[in-house]
């Protein structure tokens, strides 16, 4: 398909009438999932000439993914009716800025046997389509991810990932077209202050819908979920799920920032010909401060007694396993000798830099280094328990 069927087809119309004739369903669910789509499209559209042939692909097969998905959700729903009793209780969220541990963090708790982290394969596609079985969906994962990383040999130094291993939620919040993978995937400065300041209740309440189908089809334990860009939308999620326990990391956001600045450069090597990389410091910098002010407001208006954890990237990092450990503990869960065991091996196979070392300077990314730097602190500052990092 040329690039030029690509982009007559980024219309919410084409693109749901493509969804619709790819699975034979006409069932999109819920419809608040159409101003995220116009939003982004409309976003989309102002860069998409620069975007490579890869990204110009990715540009339609995203938003496409998201819109088969949630008709297959729905045709789910529809011929599995006790799906949407599937229990989804005490679900643990890990908090914290980007780039600060979460996804170490995620991968240790998950190898408790009374806790279940959704896997990407599972995110990717929470409901199986007609036709198909789990090992399809995992090989169509697998096949994403090899493309990744041949393309961007260096991505796993930065982030890694595996089919059949733990992944952030945000994936099931892309099937409402209200996710931050989109901003990290394309340029698209307009989606993202929507999205930053959306009404996310019904995106969750969706969220949790599509765990149960994941619970329904694959049971297991109590969820841990990881997304850092959750700290936006904490008066939803304790809407939606108001027996949630959260842990917080904390790291100095100056460290967060050049990493999460190297990150992007990263992922849009993939989807674009050349990138302004001097406009990512001020962009990630003030998404930075949202994310803080939003997690210490939060903080400040709901007493969390007992639901809550404070973890420094240092700690964590300096001894991964006694920081599992501690967490378990805190969640009420039995440390034996073969769950440390268990944590102490997948820190030594995973280690820190067994995929090289992820190497960024911050003033690539911004002119004024100092002064967003100064400001980032101040504000993580103001957070008791954030600042000491």
């Amino acid at each position: 398909m040329g690039d030029e069927r690509i982009l007559g087809q980024l219309t919410k119309d084409r693109l749901m009438e493509e969804a619709v004739n790819s699975t034979g369903l006409s069932d999109f669910g819920e419809s608040g999932f159409g101003e995220g789509l116009e939003v982004l499209l409309e976003s989309l559209h102002k860069t998409v000439d620069d975007l490579s042939s890869y990204g110009r692909t990715c540009a339609r097969g995203m938003p496409l993914g998201a819109l088969e998905n949630r008709l297959h959700l729905t045709e789910n729903a529809r011929t599995h009716p006790d799906i949407e009793r599937t229990a989804v209780q005490e679900p643990i969220f890990i908090l914290g800025l980007p780039r600060s541990g979460t996804t170490l963090l995620h991968n240790l708790l998950a190898l408790h046997p009374a806790l279940r982290a959704p896997l990407f394969w599972e995110l990717q596609s929470p409901a199986t389509p007609r036709g198909e079985e789990e090992e399809d969906l995992i090989r169509k994962c697998r096949a994403g991810l090899d493309v990744q990383h041949e393309k961007t040999p260096g991505f796993r130094s930065i982030h890694m990932q595996a089919a059949e291993g733990p992944e952030e939620c945000t994936w099931l919040l892309m099937n409402e077209l209200r996710s931050f993978l989109f901003v990290f995937c394309f340029d698209v400065p307009e989606y993202a202050q929507w999205l930053a300041s959306a009404d996310m209740e019904q995106a969750f309440r969706s969220h949790r819908s599509q765990l149960q189908h994941i619970l329904w089809r694959r049971p297991g334990g109590t969820l841990v979920l990881k997304d850092p860009y959750h700290a936006l939308y904490l008066d939803a999620i304790n809407k939606v799920y108001g027996d949630a326990r959260f842990i917080y990391l904390h790291r100095d956001p100056a460290e967060v920032l050049g990493s999460l600045c190297s990150l992007t450069e990263s992922v849009r090597k993939l989807t674009y010909e050349n990138q302004s990389v001097h406009t990512y410091g001020a962009r990630l910098a003030a998404l930075i401060k949202q994310l803080l002010v939003a997690q210490q407001e939060f903080r400040q208006a709901h007493r969390l007694d007992g639901r809550a954890l404070d973890i420094s990237y240092t700690t964590l990092a300096a001894d991964p396993v006694a920081t599992a450990c501690s967490i378990l503990e805190f969640l009420k869960l039995d440390v034996t000798a073969d769950i440390e065991n268990r944590l102490r091996g997948y820190v030594e196979e995973f280690h820190q830099h067994k995929y090289g070392v992820h190497r960024y300077s911050l003033d690539r990314f911004c002119a004024d280094e100092a002064a967003i730097v100064r400001d980032l602190r101040d504000v993580a500052a103001g957070d008791p328990a954030g600042h000491a990092w």
